[in-house]
């Protein structure tokens, strides 16, 4: 922010009378750590926004006042508040609007600057020192064009703003590639402004911002555009006065909280507004439906994730809807396209059980690069050693000629039992699958050629081989063709990353002890390269389990830990350019039920979002991404004493569409 210089502070303060950039952190507890502002003689500093990256070092951006107009301006600090450097990145006029920190101490910034006599929107690449890397981007268009906020989407950026001034300034949004280039360029067709970005679920964002249709007091404006930047919806939070939204963010129960300003007369007021997930305010005027999917209103009125209670008309869809065959030409919600519902019609989808000698258990399944289809089983039966075993398997169900994963004589002479626990494809074709041997021993093994009989060979290695109880969770693939395992202890936990030879590239243990554990369930890789895992925490063996994340770099070195007061159990990691979603378990008062907790890359909580009736108990253990950006749900439901294979299916909205036994 911005402290009004008169008297002595911290850091390079001078006497003189003026603006200094002012900063301050505080706990968790929102406990002052410390407050320190900045200035240099003569000159104004204001920083408007800050990121910390992987070493916790602050990256500020904001605007310096040296002579009759503003500068984009950057200042790096230490994790204690000291300078470290500071730099001007426009002459002649500009604002630095929003920062984003890389793993390496690099940053992206976004503002404006006056290019002639006219802003133009810009985008500036930084070294670790500060310095220029590249020539960034710049967009000039008729009006004046100034970048309020951004944020990482595939290899470019996505970027809302506002171009123009005054009545004929309009919130525009833009996609933007690597090198800078404007991909499309979506406009309001109202006064307004744009100044907050959020990422959503499904490739959606939310943008906030303020809109003065009518000319007269402006409103706080909040919306939800999708990847190719068309308005999904829109509010205006009319407070009664002239109202600006400046920044949005999740809050723990999946909703939305907006921050801004209110202009009341002389008087500016602070704005903060909770809405539901769609931008709702108020639960009357919204006609939602609790624990039920937007899909599933008959009303057409949007549903929520709050505790608002369902309106008259909002009925869930038949079940029949969703048994079609595919010829049918029905869509991912249950609504046929054409012709009409079949129902009890299953076209090519079946469920078979497969026994092999005294007991057989499926492990795992996963689809090599060429489209074939694997599944990775165990004996489960009989005397020992309990062998792993891998089965081709066809569109129909049926399984091919199995082959015994045993080489080694380690492995084929110990006694244990082993598990299998994960398989994926490995670069270059190929899997790899893993396991463990109750003899605390992390097997994996891959595809190495070819048997005489037609089945493939695979070579079986071990890892972490002593007796701290190492158990592997899940394997994770690279885009270099490496795989990284997951692997608990007792206590602690481990992460190895191995070439597709077995070589390990790098390992790392990180021990717990008898008053502390940390476990982790599942990870994904970020676009740094870095990993971001997600398991369960507890104080003593006894405490309850929490959520925690972990980030872990390109080398094996974990960065940075967080815990989350939530009894949550992940099932599977999926990021996203500046997020990471993990899918699992949320235990409440009445029972288990599927959750999704989203976090950023630098570990703050951005959102937790509940699905399901919460009156039945629903254990997720796996999930899979579809390719129109959807989710596949799978785990098991408890109805009376047992359970049963569970399955639930999300829509675009990151709702829960359907669900089966």
């Amino acid at each position: 922010g911005r402290r009004r210089r008169g008297g002595p502070g911290g850091g390079a303060t001078t006497a003189q009378a003026g603006l200094n950039a002012q900063f301050a952190r505080v706990d968790a507890k929102g406990t002052l750590l410390w407050s320190k502002d900045f200035g240099q003689a003569g000159a104004d500093e204001v920083a408007l926004a800050v990121a910390a990256g992987a070493s916790g070092a602050p990256l500020a951006v904001g605007w310096r006042k040296a002579g009759a107009a503003t500068d984009a301006w950057a200042l790096r600090l230490t994790s204690a508040g000291g300078y470290v450097w500071d730099t001007a990145l426009s002459t002649g006029g500009g604002e630095a609007r929003a920062v984003h920190l890389g793993d390496d101490g690099t940053a992206a910034v976004a503002g404006w600057q006056v290019v002639g006599s006219k802003p133009v929107g810009r985008l500036w690449s930084l070294t670790a020192e500060g310095k220029p890397a590249g020539s960034g981007a710049q967009l000039a268009l008729a009006g004046a064009v100034r970048f309020e906020a951004f944020a990482p989407s595939g290899s470019g950026w996505l970027v809302v703003g506002t171009v123009g001034d005054g009545s004929a300034a309009r919130a525009t949004w833009w996609r933007l590639d690597g090198g800078g280039k404007v991909v499309w360029q979506r406009q309001a067709k109202v006064a307004s402004a744009a100044h907050a970005l959020l990422p959503a679920a499904g490739d959606r964002w939310l943008v906030a911002g303020m809109s003065d249709p009518s000319g007269g007091n402006t409103d706080a404006w909040l919306g939800a555009i999708d990847g190719l930047g068309n308005v999904q919806w829109a509010r205006e939070l009319d407070g009664g006065a002239a109202d600006r939204a400046l920044a949005v963010a999740w809050t723990s129960d999946g909703g939305l909280a907006v921050t801004g300003l209110q202009v009341v007369g002389a008087i500016q007021r602070a704005l903060l507004a909770r809405t539901d997930l769609f931008g709702h305010a108020s639960c009357a005027a919204a006609g939602s439906c609790l624990g039920k999917p937007m899909a599933a209103c008959a009303d057409g009125k949007a549903c929520t994730a709050d505790d608002c209670h369902p309106t008259a008309g909002c009925q869930a869809l038949p079940v029949d809807a969703f048994a079609c065959d595919p010829q049918d030409g029905c869509s991912l919600d249950g609504q046929c396209q054409s012709g009409a519902c079949k129902p009890g019609t299953v076209g090519r989808l079946y469920q078979k059980t497969h026994a092999l000698g005294a007991g057989l258990a499926f492990g795992a399944v996963a689809t090599d690069e060429a489209g074939a289809t694997w599944i990775a089983g165990y004996d489960t039966a009989g005397p020992a050693p309990h062998k792993w075993r891998v089965f081709p398997l066809d569109a129909a169900g049926n399984l091919g000629p199995g082959t015994v994963v045993a080489t080694g004589k380690q492995f084929n002479n110990n006694p244990y039992p082993v598990e299998v626990a994960a398989a994926v494809p490995r670069g270059g074709g190929g899997l790899v699958i893993g396991g463990s041997s109750t003899d605390s021993t992390v097997l994996m093994a891959r595809v190495v050629g070819t048997n005489a009989n037609g089945t493939p060979a695979w070579e079986l290695k071990e890892f972490f081989s002593n007796p701290t109880d190492a158990r592997l969770h899940d394997l994770v693939p690279n885009s270099d063709g490496t795989v990284t395992a997951l692997c608990n202890f007792k206590t602690g936990f481990g992460l190895m990353r191995a070439k597709a030879s077995g070589q390990i590239v790098w390992k790392t243990e990180v021990a717990g002890n008898e008053a502390y554990e940390l476990r982790l369930q599942r990870a994904a890789f970020v676009p740094s390269g870095a990993l971001i895992g997600g398991g369960t925490a507890r104080a003593t063996q006894v405490g309850p389990e929490e959520f925690a994340a972990v980030r872990i770099d390109a080398s094996g070195k974990v960065v940075w830990s967080r815990f989350v007061g939530l009894p949550f159990r992940p099932g599977a990691a999926f990021a996203t350019p500046s997020t990471v979603d993990f899918w699992g378990t949320l235990a409440t008062a009445a029972g288990s039920r599927p959750a999704r907790v989203r976090v950023s890359h630098d570990g703050a909580l951005v959102g937790v979002f509940r699905y399901g009736d919460p009156q039945a108990t629903t254990e997720v253990i796996a999930a899979v991404q579809r390719p129109d950006g959807t989710w596949l749900l799978g785990g098991r439901r408890w109805q009376g004493q047992s359970p049963s294979a569970w399955l639930g299916g999300m829509n675009g909205s990151g709702d829960l569409a359907w669900q089966r036994t």
